[in-house]
Order: structure tokens, then C-alpha cells, then sequence
């Protein structure tokens, strides 16, 4: 029985291997997209080729300027592999894959492993999300980057104790303010609410911190989030600005 129970406590698990490597598989579009033909345009017609990890200055969802992007031609060129729709989209069809780890993890926390399950396996075969995790523009990265910062609020919320999880939101929250403009909107939406609502459970004394130890707290993640964007690149301090929230198109 002891055996019996613990296989069924991971058959969740394997099941969902299966479904992330099946959304793997599903076929893409046997044509570049509009977006796309810009990104590919932009990033394998030039000459060399570079990481750009400045904040995206416009609101497109392909072409110049994503890092997440961008990645397609040093992979295909590191692992000797001759550009094709498959080989140039292998960034999103991972950050997609990701995704749907991520959703896993979020809705476990809240509804169970079984739950989790369906609602992720219904997400693989959604039709807009295979289609953006089969198109090499930055809407699927960019819905990545969001899943891992609600990711880290769910995790930091049920230990605001400890400092690591503020650092790791800090890091999921600048990969986030790199990408897409409507992703940025939304996870600083969530943190700030989130903030807002913990910071009046503290004055409440609701809340495992108090309100001087979560003020502390969100100000290093704050410092924290801004130091690794000006370390990735120090021309985003630019954008730190109206433009983050709306970037011009």
C-alpha cells in the first residue's frame, strides 16, 4: 500500500512531463507571421549578433530589442544547426514549456495536483497559447516572465520572512520589466497590490512581519529590481520613467 500511495502522489507529476513534452510537439505555423518575419528579419540579417538587454522601448511584440528573442541565432549558431522555422522558434517552444511548469506550480499551491493537472492540460492545447509558443515573437516569453513573478509573490507571500524570496522576485520582476509593454502593467499591478494589501494586514497585526520589517523589505526588493536593470544594461535608466508602463509604438 505504501508503494501504491506514493505512485499516485507523482502520477501528477509524470502525467504533466507528458503534456509539456506533447506541447512541445504540436506543429507551428509552416509560415512566418507578420511580427515574426520582423524579428527574424532583425535578427539574423545583420552581420554579428548581440544580446540587447535594454528595456524594450516599444509596445510591438516582435521585431528589435528582446534578449528572449534575440537568443535564436547565438543557439542555432552554438549548436552548429541550420536555421528553420523549428530551430529559429526553439526559444519560444522553451519559454512556453516553462510556462506551463509554472502554471502547474501556482495552481498547485491553491487547488491541488490534480486540478493543476487539467487546467495546465487544457492551457497546452489552448489554441492562441500553441500559437505563441510556436511563433518567435514576445508574447509567450513575455507570459513567462509573468507566471515566474506570480510565481515568487505566491512563494514570498507564505514565507515574507526570508530575504531570498525578495531577491527572487527582484530578478523575475526585471526580467518581466524588459519584455512587453502589457506584461510590465500587469506584474507591477499585482506586486503593488499585493504590497498594499500585506502592508495593511501589518498595521492590522494580520500579518507574520511588521509594518516597519515589510516596508524594509519592499524597499530592498524595489532597490533591488532597479540595480539589476541598470546592471544588465545602464542606458535603462532611461525608461525608468512613464515610458516603462507606455512605451511608445
Amino acid at each position: 500500500m505504501p508503494r501504491v500511495g506514493a505512485g499516485v502522489r507523482y502520477l501528477p507529476h509524470a502525467l504533466l512531463a507528458l503534456v509539456i513534452t506533447g506541447s512541445i510537439f504540436i506543429p507551428g505555423a509552416m509560415l512566418l507571421g507578420e511580427w515574426e518575419s520582423f524579428t527574424v528579419y532583425t535578427t539574423f540579417g545583420t552581420a554579428d549578433s548581440s544580446l540587447n538587454l535594454t528595456i524594450a522601448p516599444r509596445g510591438n511584440i516582435g521585431g528589435q530589442g528582446y534578449a528572449l528573442l534575440e537568443v535564436s541565432r547565438f543557439l542555432t549558431e552554438r549548436m552548429g544547426v541550420h536555421p528553420s522555422l523549428e530551430s529559429i522558434r526553439l526559444p519560444v517552444i522553451l519559454c512556453g514549456a516553462v510556462s506551463l511548469l509554472l502554471f502547474f506550480i501556482i495552481a498547485r499551491r491553491w487547488f491541488g495536483p490534480w486540478p493543476a493537472l487539467m487546467a495546465t492540460a487544457l492551457l497546452a492545447v489552448n489554441p492562441t497559447f500553441s500559437q505563441y509558443q510556436h511563433e518567435l515573437i514576445i508574447a509567450g516569453p513575455s507570459l513567462m516572465a509573468f507566471l515566474l513573478v506570480i510565481e515568487r509573490v505566491q512563494a514570498t507571500a507564505n514565507r515574507p520572512h526570508r530575504w531570498l524570496g525578495w531577491l527572487t522576485l527582484s530578478g523575475a520582476t526585471a526580467l518581466t520589466l524588459l519584455l512587453y509593454g502589457p506584461g510590465r502593467i500587469l506584474a507591477l499591478g499585482v506586486i503593488g497590490l499585493w504590497l498594499l494589501k500585506s502592508l495593511i494586514r501589518a498595521w492590522r497585526r494580520e500579518y507574520p512581519l511588521p509594518p516597519a520589517a515589510l516596508l524594509l523589505r519592499a524597499a530592498g526588493f524595489a532597490g533591488t529590481t532597479v540595480a539589476l536593470l541598470l546592471a544588465a544594461s545602464p542606458s535603462n535608466a532611461r525608461f525608468l520613467g512613464p515610458s516603462l508602463l507606455f512605451p511608445r509604438n
